[in-house]
């Protein structure tokens, strides 16, 4: 059964005090206000058409923090990687990892078990996320090589990498992040150079504080699950998604 009016705005007012958002302050607040509950009130169809299905085709939907967003608003707004750039790469495939033989890797590697990983961070209202990937990628090595893991400053990539495709939180692809890094000698820590989540100026000085290094990257060959498969096992990897789809904005949990 379809809910109402009523019952969705009720529910939008409890969403705002769950989420610490207010929009009735602000100059225009109560068109704004109502712009949002339109949204919400969307998002809260297509959640409850979705959830409705049998099975939900494995996964829920929920009514998380980016509810009240159009689809549009939220592509816009977090959506970082070049999709020109994972079509275009000019980065030759590695050879490291790529898989000769038949038998296959572990069939499971997890590694945040091994304290590879550190905790999970927020972008914000940034188009960082190539930033963050290949941070990410970069901390876990360097744990792996030097047994310490380091939290490394992706404002240092978002302020100072626009090489290749990269563009701050307009987007960018962690190959050129990872060819900065390299070029660069270095990158700086997050505690020295923090996340502002905003296009700012370099800082010439925490550019050149080199914390941790590495001397290269490649990509895995195309189309070669298996090759992959013996990467993950090897350290961890960076990777893009199509993150812009309705169900990918609302995910909630496995069924």
């Amino acid at each position: 059964m379809a809910r109402t009016e009523a019952q969705a705005r009720a529910m939008y007012d409890l969403w705002l005090v769950r989420h610490g958002k207010a929009y009735t302050n602000a100059i225009g607040g109560d068109v704004e206000h109502d712009r949002r509950f339109r949204a919400f009130w969307d998002n809260l169809r297509f959640v409850d058409a979705h959830n409705a299905r049998a099975g939900a085709r494995g996964y829920r939907l929920g009514m998380n923090r980016f509810a009240d967003l159009t689809n549009e608003e939220f592509r816009a707004t977090y959506l970082g990687a070049s999709a020109a750039g994972s079509r275009g790469r000019t980065n030759a495939d590695g050879k490291r990892y790529r898989h000769v033989r038949r038998r296959r890797g572990p069939e499971f590697v997890d590694w945040r078990q091994r304290g590879v990983v550190a905790p999970v961070k927020n972008q914000v209202h940034c188009g960082s996320c190539w930033a963050f990937s290949a941070v990410g990628a970069v901390e876990g090595i360097n744990k792996i090589v030097t047994g310490s893991l380091v939290t490394l400053s992706e404002q240092g990539l978002v302020d100072c990498s626009k090489n290749g495709q990269n563009s701050g939180c307009n987007g960018g692809m962690m190959d050129d992040a990872f060819a900065f890094i390299a070029w660069n000698s270095g990158i700086d820590t997050d505690e020295d150079y923090p996340y502002t989540a905003r296009d700012g100026k370099c800082d010439l000085a925490k550019k050149g504080r080199k914390v941790v290094s590495i001397d290269g990257f490649e990509d895995r060959p195309r189309n070669d699950e298996m090759s992959l498969q013996k990467a993950v096992a090897h350290q961890p990897v960076t990777v893009a998604i199509e993150a812009g789809g309705r169900q990918f904005q609302l995910y909630e949990s496995v069924s």
